[in-house]
């Protein structure tokens, strides 16, 4: 595809970081994870996946997110670091669910 779309970067790399970095800022606004893609976002996705943007367009867009990112989780209540005893715990908790045991 990155043959195919000349623009000498790769796309589906790229669109892979700027929907993460969109995922963080819903984490970083209190929204959550949201696994559905909204149209705009997905076409947005699309667009880079095809080659339809120019690079330093991405890198410019992809800088912008990172500085609200920084100030997201500067102003965000969500914990630095986690509490290592709970892990075994939801581990358990996991497995269970997703084995149905």
């Amino acid at each position: 595809m990155n043959k195919k779309h000349g623009k000498n970067y790769d796309s589906k790399n790229m669109s892979h970081c700027i929907r993460l970095l969109d995922t963080a800022i819903e984490i970083g606004s209190g929204k959550g994870i949201i696994v559905r893609r909204p149209e705009n976002h997905r076409k947005l996705l699309l667009s880079i996946r095809h080659g339809e943007m120019e690079y330093d367009d991405l890198i410019q867009m992809a800088e912008s997110k990172i500085e609200l990112l920084d100030e997201l989780f500067d102003k965000s209540d969500l914990p630095t670091s986690i509490d290592k005893k709970i892990i075994p715990s939801l581990e358990l908790k996991i497995r269970k669910l997703r084995y149905n045991l």
